[in-house]
């Protein structure tokens, strides 16, 4: 549900973040929304979804889908990330767990909540 009507504010945010931390996108879609929000979601003062993060991973094509630990343990493998120094940002209870049982930190953000205070 975060991949409709982004704010600016978060945007850039993540534009902020990316220079400092890697940014990765684990995200539950299909490839028509996918597509519509590539076009309607993401495009901010000339950026493009590519420029918010350092690698995409859609549950389409991955063929799996959060909170199955497939999919968190194919991120950790193909980011080489430490599950300790990571924090994953979800809205969905099952999904956070699912990463917490691989040792990821986590956030349940409410819908429409500004949680960039967690980067301050």
């Amino acid at each position: 549900s975060f991949l409709v009507d982004i704010p600016v504010a978060k945007l850039d945010l993540l534009l902020k973040l990316r220079k400092k931390y890697a940014i990765y996108l684990v995200s539950n879609t299909n490839s028509i929304h996918w597509e519509w929000a590539c076009r309607n979601a993401f495009p901010h003062k000339g950026f493009r979804v590519e420029d918010y993060f350092d690698k995409l991973f859609l549950s389409f094509e991955m063929h799996c889908a959060k909170p199955e630990i497939e999919l968190f343990q194919r991120v950790l493998e193909e980011t080489a990330i430490v599950p300790e120094e990571t924090l994953f940002i979800d809205d969905a209870e099952a999904n956070c767990k699912a990463a917490q049982s691989l040792g990821i930190n986590t956030y349940m953000a409410k819908a429409k909540e500004n949680w960039g205070y967690l980067f301050e």
